[in-house]
């Protein structure tokens, strides 16, 4: 077994993936049925954009 390197991105249990998923969609569902709008469509969500720094090709840090 090798060591992980300091560069790659740490494991994340898929897990921890399913439960904020169906948080997601709790949370959605409740939104949804208390301003009575229906429970079907489709959601899009946007990631991040990276930012350069002035005129520059330096990348302000992405959190």
């Amino acid at each position: 077994m090798t060591s992980p390197s300091s560069l790659s991105p740490p494991q994340v249990p898929m897990e921890l993936h399913m439960v904020n998923r169906k948080k997601l969609l709790d949370s959605f569902r409740d939104n949804l049925s208390l301003s009575s709008r229906p429970l079907h469509g489709f959601v899009f969500l946007q990631g991040g954009e990276e930012q350069n720094r002035y005129c520059t090709d330096h990348t302000e840090l992405f959190r």
